[in-house]
């Protein structure tokens, strides 16, 4: 069943998971009756991610849609207007529940209240937004790259959010930061090139912050292809989830001919490259690994604690 909609359509639906709405989990997932829902040249099928529909979590410019689902403001939501009061009552417990979840978390809450801001000066001069979570006895240290600038991606996008709070419980000390132009960065979008002195910016202020731990760039959709485009001497190798491998032809990536270690983590459905195509692009790299998220697309809703098992294990042995 396909229906048709406009920009200015909304869709009504109760049958949603109850923490989309309050917009605190990740995995945002909608149980449509339907066989999907035509957006021109797009559509959302049956247990895909909201993720895609949302215009502040969109990832890269080829998955743009009018649509959007925005759990912000729960009181002017028009799905939450359309529930009756026992259903309200419901969702203002979860709440509280979630409330007192982020409480008893070991002292850790959400979006890194825990962390240290991080002066970060690019070699044009500008101020970038950055903050550190130290992890007890580190092993190591990633540097968290995030998703496209253009289509909502910042260093909370749900990923690099769970990957900032995860790791230091890991041993991992990690590190995030906003490219230019998001958030309180200096600068205006780079086109990806721009951005390249963002991350190498980024890995000498963490080669600033530990000299004696190996640094790793750990980036996600547009932020893998720009880390794997940056050489710079304070990375001991890469980590790319869900690259793209657009910004530059894989073939002039730096991180491919060079002997440290590259592990690609390629969700199995990603819809803008997948496993076989990754392997296939990236056949000539030193030193490169791909592992395939299982059930996996593109925006990896529900797979945050996946993808974090496969870096601490990746990093755990080097």
């Amino acid at each position: 069943m396909n229906i048709p909609l406009t920009h200015d359509q909304e869709i009504i639906t109760s049958d949603l998971y109850l923490m989309t709405i309050l917009g605190t989990e990740q995995d945002m997932v909608a149980l449509l009756s339907g066989s999907n829902v035509g957006t021109g040249t797009h559509h959302l099928a049956p247990h895909q991610t909201l993720l895609l529909l949302s215009s502040s979590r969109n990832q890269d410019p080829a998955a743009t849609t009018p649509l959007g689902f925005i759990g912000r403001h729960t009181d002017q939501n028009p799905i939450v207007q359309h529930f009756d009061r026992p259903l309200c009552l419901i969702i203002a417990l979860l709440f509280v529940v979630g409330l007192l979840r982020i409480i008893s978390h070991d002292g850790t809450v959400l979006s890194g209240s825990m962390s240290t801001e991080v002066a970060i000066t690019t070699s044009d001069g500008l101020s970038l937004q950055g903050e550190v979570s130290v992890a007890a006895d580190a092993t190591a240290m990633a540097v968290l790259s995030h998703p496209h600038p253009m289509f909502g991606g910042d260093m909370y996008n749900p990923l690099i959010d769970h990957l900032f709070l995860s790791l230091p419980e890991r041993g991992i000390t990690a590190l995030r930061y906003n490219f230019r132009g998001v958030g309180r960065s200096q600068g205006e979008f780079g086109d990806g090139v721009g951005e390249q002195q963002d991350a190498a910016a980024a890995f000498k202020a963490a080669a600033d912050l530990v000299a004696d731990l190996p640094i790793w760039s750990v980036g996600w959709s547009f932020g893998a292809d720009v880390s794997l485009s940056v050489d710079s001497d304070h990375l001991t190798g890469w980590i790319a989830i869900a690259a793209p491998l657009r910004i530059l032809e894989p073939t002039s990536m730096p991180a491919g001919p060079d002997n440290r270690p590259t592990l690609l983590l390629v969700p199995e459905f990603d819809q803008y490259r997948s496993p076989e195509s990754a392997i296939a692009e990236t056949e000539s790299w030193e030193q490169t690994s791909v592992v395939t998220i299982p059930g996996g697309d593109h925006f990896l809703g529900g797979k945050a604690t996946v993808v974090t098992e496969e870096i601490v294990e990746f990093l755990h042995h080097r």
